[in-house]
């Protein structure tokens, strides 16, 4: 059997630990303090490589390609550790609040669609419709259906 060391328990850590548990390797896990607390701490949760990429490079390609597989991940962590994690794939809504904002959100958007991902520019009464709170007249709002984000402390607690 094989043997892997893995330092440092935050998110990573841990969810690495796990998966290679479930394959059948034995795992220990190195952390200073309880597993969890300190790196993970300052995660936002954002499961946004819609909104956070510059281009279609392969970072932006292994955030699209987790996104997709990160409901099967958390299913599987809530199965095991009867937690739920606060897993929300409601999409995410971006104020447009200049024009050149709104231009910088058409640019992504065009090679994004060119990927076969979805996104759009709306006005402010689509945007009040999907979310109350964005009623404030704005020129314009980036749509991104597919971005999702996660409770990283939930998540923290679960896996650690």
């Amino acid at each position: 059997m094989k043997h892997v060391v893995i330092v440092g328990g935050g998110i990573a850590g841990c969810a690495t630990a796990l998966e290679l548990a479930a394959r059948g390797v034995r795992v220990t896990l190195v952390e200073a303090d309880q597993p969890g607390v300190h790196a993970t701490g300052a995660a936002g949760g954002m499961l946004a490589p819609q909104y956070e990429a510059a281009g279609a490079d392969p970072a932006f390609e292994l955030g699209v390609l987790a996104r997709s597989h990160y409901g099967e991940f958390v299913r599987r962590v809530e199965a095991l550790t009867e937690w739920r994690i606060g897993y929300r794939t409601d999409g995410m809504l971006v104020a447009n609040r200049t024009p050149a904002e709104e231009a910088a959100a058409r640019a992504a958007l065009v090679w994004q669609h060119a990927l076969g991902l979805r996104g759009d520019i709306i006005d402010s009464d689509q945007a009040s419709q999907l979310h109350a709170g964005s009623a404030r007249a704005l020129p314009s709002w980036l749509w991104l259906p597919d971005e999702a984000q996660v409770d990283a402390q939930r998540l923290a607690v679960a896996i650690g």
